[in-house]
């Protein structure tokens, strides 16, 4: 019986000596291709009713070719356009958000990235839409 426990007891100790001598390992941290030149452009005042664009520009610092998979606006009052073709090594490419200055306030839109490398980046719009200038009456 001793024989067992000493046994059992040895076997156990190897097995967590193993489990302890394993080295945890952290693989460098993945850098994403793309370099963008800003995710944030204040837009600043905008009239009331007038649609108002931003254009985000970025660089693929990587070395494939990036292709840009999908481009979601945050809401219904953004639409995007953005370079469709891949976008190789050293070259550049956009994203080019419009709000639909609707309301009248502050805003703050987002327009949410993904290349077919699966990196995600999230483009801010933001600004103030204020009431459209009066038009100046007809001379006669």
């Amino acid at each position: 019986m001793k024989r067992i426990f000493v046994s059992t007891f040895a076997l156990m100790l190897m097995f967590s000596v193993g489990a302890f001598a394993q080295t945890a390992t952290n693989p460098a941290p993945k850098t994403a291709p793309l370099k963008w030149a800003t995710e944030n452009i204040d837009m600043g005042k905008i009239p009331q009713g007038t649609p108002a664009s931003a254009t985000f520009k970025f660089t693929n610092n990587g070395k494939e070719p990036v292709a840009l998979k999908t481009v979601q606006p945050g809401c219904g009052c953004t639409t995007s356009d953005y370079t469709k073709e891949p976008v190789a090594p050293g070259k550049s490419g956009y994203v080019k958000a419009t709000y639909n200055a609707m309301a009248m306030g502050s805003y703050n839109k987002s327009v949410t990235v993904t290349t077919d490398g699966g990196d995600v980046t999230v483009l801010i719009i933001h600004g103030e839409v204020v009431a459209k200038p009066a038009a100046a009456p007809a001379k006669n």
